[in-house]
C-alpha cells in the first residue's frame, strides 16, 4: 500500500551512522521507511513534503541524543506526526541522559520509550520493540477494521430491513388507499340502485379499511350520503303519479310537516312520531303550493283551479276536522308558487294566470294585481305564460318573479316598476315543439344581494339583485349528470354558504355556492321533486316527490363529527349484520388487505371531518 511504516527523525550533529543502520536493519526487515537525510534550510516546500511524508507514515521515530531538543525541525515533525493523535516512539541512544530527552515540552514521559545499549549499531532489543510496537498496531488496526466492517455489514443489513419494511408498509398502506376508493366507489354504485343498506355498510368500510385513519374528501362524501339515507325519514303517502306528494311545508318548529298529495288533501305528520296525525280533504283537485308564514300561525294552500286558502296551524294540529280561516278564488287556475314579505305582512301569490297578486296575510284582502311579469303568450313556442316561481327579498320590498317566457324579473311591489329584466335564458326546442329552459326556481340570498335561479336546461345561475347589466355573478354550473333534465327547486341553507338544488332525477344537489361544487347528494328516489323545505332550525330538509314519497332528511346528522359511531349505533339498533360487509368486499380487498372489522372501537372513535358545515 502506499507510504511508510516508520518515518525516522534525528539530528545531524547526534550522528548519522546511528539513524542510517536502523533505517537499513528495518528495511532488511520488510519495512517501508523513510529516513529524513535532507537538510531543511531548503525553505518551505521541503518541510510541506516532509509533513506529507509524515502524514503517510504510520509511526515516527525520534533518534533521541543530546541536542535533540535544540532541534527546530524535529520538534516540527512531532508535532505535525501528533496533530493526528498519533505517538512517536522515542529511541533513547546510549550516553544520553534522559531527563535531557524528556523535559515535559517536547517530549513526553507518558511516550514509548526504547533505551539503546549499543553505540551505532540498532541492538535486537531496540529492532525487536519497534517491530512489536508495529506489529501491534497492524492488529489493532486490522481489528478494527474487522470491527468497521462488521458494524458497516451490520448497519447495511439495519437500513436495509428498515427500508424493506418502509417500502411493505407503503405497498401495504398504498393497498389499503387503494381498496378504500374502490369499496367507496361501490358504495356510490349501491345507493344510485337503491340498495342503501348496502351502501351504508360499503361506506363504513372505507373508512375502517385504513389503518392510518385517513378519510380522503371522497370517503367523507360517500360516507355522508349514504348516511344520509339511514337518518332520513321517508313517508309514503300515495302511489307513484296518482299519489303524487306534491308539496310540503314544516310547521313553526321542527315537530310537524303539512304534506299536500295528488287529490287535494293535506296530511300533518308528527315527524319524531313518524305518523300521520290527520287528513284534511281541503280540494277536490291537486295542491300547488303549500307555505307557512313567517310566524308559524298560517298555512297557506294553492290548489290547481286557483283557490287559495289561509289554515291556522293551531287548529290543523288539534282538531279533527279544521276549517280554513281565508278562502279566496282570485287566480282561476293553478297556483304554482307563494312567498310571504320580509316584515311577514304581505303574501305574494302566482299561477298559471299570469298573475302576481299581493295579499294582506292577516286579513286576506287582495291588496294588488301586478299584470307586468311576461306578456300573455310566449314569444317563441306559442305557448301560454305563466309563473313559475316567486321569492321576496329577505331585507327590502322587491319581489322576484319567474315565467314560462324564460325571463325572471325583479319588481318593486309598490310602485309596480321592473326594476330588473333577465331574458337572455336559451330557449331550446323540444320534441313536441315547445320551448323549455325557461327558469323553474329561483331564490334571493340572505342578505338580498344576490338571486339564485335553476331552469328547465339544468343550470344553476346566480345574480346581483341591483346590477342592470344582467350578467351572472358566478359561472354557469351545468347539470353532472344527462337524466337531471330539470333543476325545479332552490333554497339556501343556513348563512348562504350552501344552495340546495332538487331536480327531475329525483337527486337534492347541496352545492356551494361559491364555485357551485357539490358537496353532497341526498337521493331517496329516482322520481322527480315536487317541492322542497327546510325546517325553521335547519334541522330538516324535506323534499316531496311524484313516486308519492315525502323524506325528511336530518342535517344535523350528516354534519356532526361523531357520524361514524351514531351510524354504528344505528345500523345495531336495526339489527344489520355487520359481518355481511366482508361478502359485499370480497371483489374489492386484495389478499394482502385484510378486511376491517366494523363498529370496534377504534373505528367508532375515529376522526371524522364533516363534509357539510353548517355552522
Amino acid at each position: 500500500m502506499f507510504g511508510y511504516d516508520f518515518f525516522i527523525t534525528y539530528v545531524r550533529s547526534d550522528g548519522e551512522r546511528y539513524p542510517a543502520e536502523l533505517a537499513t536493519r528495518l528495511l532488511e526487515a520488510g519495512f517501508r521507511v523513510f529516513l529524513d537525510t535532507e537538510e531543511y534550510e531548503l525553505g518551505d516546500d521541503l518541510a510541506v513534503e516532509t509533513a506529507r511524508r509524515i502524514k503517510m507514515s504510520q509511526y515516527l521515530i525520534v533518534v533521541a541524543g543530546k541536542r535533540t531538543l535544540e532541534s527546530k525541525w524535529v520538534a516540527e515533525e512531532i508535532e505535525a506526526f501528533k496533530a493526528n493523535g498519533r505517538v512517536p516512539i522515542i529511541v533513547v541512544r546510549k550516553n544520553t541522559p534522559l531527563d535531557m530527552v524528556v523535559d515535559g515540552k517536547l517530549i513526553k514521559d507518558e511516550w514509548l520509550r526504547v533505551t539503546e545499549t549499543r553505540e551505532n549499531q540498532p541492538s535486537e532489543v531496540v529492532l525487536a520493540a519497534l517491530k512489536r510496537s508495529f506489529l501491534r498496531r497492524r492488529q489493532d488496526s486490522k481489528r478494527k477494521r474487522a470491527l468497521l466492517l462488521v458494524a458497516g455489514l451490520g448497519l447495511f443489513l439495519v437500513t436495509g430491513s428498515i427500508f424493506w419494511y418502509w417500502q411493505a408498509e407503503n405497498e401495504r398502506k398504498l393497498q389499503q388507499a387503494r381498496a378504500a376508493d374502490s369499496l367507496a366507489t361501490r358504495a356510490q354504485l349501491a345507493l344510485d340502485n337503491l340498495r342503501y343498506e348496502d351502501s351504508v355498510l360499503l361506506a363504513l368500510a372505507a373508512t375502517a379499511i385504513r389503518e392510518d385513519g385517513i378519510l380522503t374528501p371522497l370517503h367523507r362524501r360517500t360516507l355522508t350520503e349514504t348516511a344520509s339515507v339511514f337518518f332520513a325519514i321517508p313517508q309514503k303517502i300515495g302511489e307513484p303519479n296518482v299519489g303524487s306528494a306534491r308539496s310540503v311545508a314544516f310547521s313553526n318548529d321542527d315537530n310537524l310537516a303539512a304534506i299536500a298529495d295528488n287529490e287535494g288533501n293535506v296530511l300533518i305528520y308528527d315527524i319524531a312520531r313518524r305518523d300521520v296525525l290527520n287528513t284534511i280533504a281541503t280540494y277536490d283537485t291537486y295542491i300547488g303550493v303549500l307555505r307557512t308564514s313567517p310566524d308559524g300561525k298560517f298555512l297557506i294552500s294553492g290548489s290547481e283551479e286557483g283557490v287559495l286558502r289561509w289554515w291556522l296551524w293551531d287548529d290543523l294540529k288539534n282538531l279533527n276536522d279544521p276549517k280554513e280561516f281565508f278562502s279566496r278564488d282570485d287566480h282561476g287556475r293553478l297556483i304554482s308558487a307563494a312567498a310571504f314579505s320580509h316584515d311577514g305582512d304581505r303574501l305574494a301569490t302566482g299561477g298559471y294566470d299570469n298573475m302576481v297578486r299581493i295579499w294582506h296575510l292577516e286579513t286576506g284582502t287582495l291588496l294588488k294585481t301586478l299584470d307586468n311579469v311576461g306578456p300573455p303568450v310566449v314569444p317563441r313556442g306559442g305557448r301560454e305564460n305563466a309563473i313559475t316561481a316567486l321569492d321576496y327579498s329577505p331585507v327590502e320590498s322587491l319581489l322576484a318573479v319567474a315565467s314560462k317566457d324564460n325571463t325572471f324579473r325583479i319588481i318593486d311591489p309598490q310602485s309596480e316598476e321592473v326594476l330588473k329584466l333577465v331574458d337572455n335564458f336559451p330557449f331550446e326546442e323540444d320534441r313536441s315543439g315547445g320551448w323549455t329552459d325557461y327558469v323553474m326556481a329561483l331564490t334571493f340570498s340572505s342578505d338580498g344581494q344576490a338571486v339564485s335561479t335553476g331552469s328547465v336546461d339544468g343550470v344553476l345561475r346566480h345574480w346581483r339583485t341591483h346590477n342592470s347589466s344582467e350578467v351572472a355573478i358566478s359561472v354557469e354550473f351545468t347539470k353532472p349528470r344527462v337524466n337531471m333534465h330539470r333543476l325545479n327547486r332552490l333554497l339556501y341553507l343556513n348563512g348562504d354558504k350552501h344552495i340546495v338544488a332538487s331536480y327531475d332525477s329525483g337527486d337534492l344537489l347541496i352545492r356551494r355556492r361559491d364555485d357551485g361544487s357539490i358537496t353532497v347528494r341526498l337521493q331517496g328516489t329516482r322520481w322527480p321533486t315536487n317541492d322542497i323545505a327546510l325546517s325553521p332550525t335547519g334541522r330538516y330538509l324535506a323534499s316531496a316527490a311524484l313516486d308519492g314519497y315525502v323524506w325528511f332528511w336530518d342535517l344535523s346528522a350528516i354534519s356532526e363529527p361523531a357520524m361514524i359511531d351514531r351510524l354504528c349505533d344505528n345500523l345495531q339498533e336495526r339489527g344489520t349484520d355487520l359481518n355481511r360487509a366482508a361478502g359485499l368486499m370480497e371483489q374489492e380487498v386484495s389478499a394482502d388487505v385484510v378486511p376491517p372489522k366494523l363498529c370496534t372501537p377504534n373505528h367508532r372513535g375515529r376522526e371524522f371531518t364533516p363534509v357539510l358545515d353548517l355552522e
